[in-house]
Formats: structure tokens, sequence, C-alpha cells
């Protein structure tokens, strides 16, 4: 029977170990091992961590019923949804942000 403390592997716990990590010289499955950590666990955090980027919102206004002849761009999302663009300043930050 494991008889080792259970160890509260939260937010503050990974961004120590990922502080940790980055400040020494060892490979990242070396860190791992030397900190008794799964490897797989570590991974999933740091580079969930280091792929976030900030988001912004644009601002739109919604239309109750838009005149369809003016729509500029369509962008269709699952479930049966789509996102009518008709002003050229909000489809221009748009791509910007895609891009």
């Amino acid at each position: 029977m494991n008889t080792a403390p259970a160890v509260l592997e939260d937010k503050k716990y990974w961004d120590g170990h990922i502080k940790a990590f980055k400040a020494s010289s060892l490979t990242c499955k070396a860190y791992c091992k030397e900190h008794s950590i799964d490897f797989n666990r570590f991974s999933y955090r740091y580079y969930k961590g280091k792929n976030k980027k900030p988001t912004a919102l644009i601002p739109v206004s919604v239309l109750a019923s838009p005149d369809r002849s003016n729509e500029l761009c369509r962008i269709e999302i699952s479930g049966g949804h789509s996102v009518l663009i008709y002003d050229a300043a909000v489809l221009d930050q748009l791509l910007k942000r895609l891009v």
C-alpha cells in the first residue's frame, strides 16, 4: 500500500515547478525524474501555459434583421451558427488578430 502523502497539484504547485525548471540547466525529462514528477503531466502544464495568448474583445453591434446585401464576411461556427460581418473596420481588426 502506498503511504506517500498526497500532493495538491494546483496552479501554484505547477508554476513553482515550471519556474524552477526554467532556472535549472536540466532537460524536462531529467527535471521530472529528479523531482519525482510525471513527465506527461509536467509537459502538459508547461506547454499549456506557454501557448496562452492574451485575448482582447472587439466591440460589435448586434442587428435584429441585417441587410444581407451589405455582408462583407461570414464565419461559420459549429452547431449551425454563423457570424456575419458588415463593418470593414471590424473585419480588419479581426483579420489582424488572426494573422
